[in-house]
């Protein structure tokens, strides 16, 4: 990390010494974690695959990355690195919306599943994802809160899916239905057949909603293919 350099392009930005220290120190977080975990990577040839890792790296330690991930993405600005700074901000913006969306708002959930989970202090799709990772968890939190085990994949599933951006309560609860219930199976879909085959499924079942626009579709199978794999299925 060029340190001087960066202090002198966020001073030109009229960014407060406050702002400089923590933009300095999440970066060097970022270099630490490049370091010890990507085999020796440097900060100059980071790709977002990498930032991706760090940033579960930190959910998993228990780290909340959405304060970094705003540093990373000043970082990335003083680089001219337009890519990595889109992505720092996207992941955060997905992460601090994630944070507010709460099971309840996916539509077509049983109010009886909701009210047992969130008893459990599951309540947000962020929560479902973390505690329902693989088939094990899956089938004890279904013994321990009562929910069906094929109610607690549908909620898994349309939290996974609502990683994505613009992908929340009606346009997750779009694609399970329409048949496109993981990330592997939306990239599997050319983004035209994709949308062609939603508009088709609102038509023909009279679905409360509307397919995506074709540069939707678009950004959301390219986003899918991104997206680190978190759950396994």
């Amino acid at each position: 990390m060029d340190e001087s350099g960066l202090r002198a392009y966020l001073k030109k930005k009229r960014k407060s010494s406050n702002t400089i220290a923590r933009c300095i120190k999440f970066t060097t977080q970022f270099e630490k974690f490049l370091s010890d975990h990507l085999r020796g990577k440097s900060i100059g040839d980071t790709t977002k695959e990498d930032l991706e890792e760090f940033v579960y790296w930190l959910e998993e330690t228990g780290v909340a990355p959405n304060a970094i991930l705003w540093g990373l993405s000043l970082y990335f600005e003083f680089t001219s690195n337009k890519e990595l700074r889109n992505a720092a901000s996207r992941m955060r913006g997905a992460r601090i919306k994630d944070v507010e969306f709460k099971i309840r708002d996916f539509r077509g959930l049983k109010e009886e599943h909701v009210k047992k989970l969130e008893q459990m202090h599951l309540t947000s799709a962020k929560d479902i994802r973390n505690a329902c990772k693989t088939p094990e968890s899956r089938v004890s939190i279904s013994e321990e809160s009562g929910v069906p085990l094929e109610a607690i994949l549908e909620i898994t599933k349309l939290s996974d899916l609502a990683r994505l951006g613009g992908v929340k309560g009606i346009r997750a609860r779009l694609y399970y239905d329409g048949g496109v219930t993981t990330l592997d199976e939306l990239v599997s879909w050319d983004p035209e057949e994709l949308r062609n085959m939603l508009l088709e499924f609102v038509e023909r079942t009279g679905f409360d909603g509307v397919a995506p626009w074709p540069k939707e579709a678009r950004d959301t199978v390219n986003i899918a293919k991104n997206l680190s794999r978190i759950i396994e299925y």
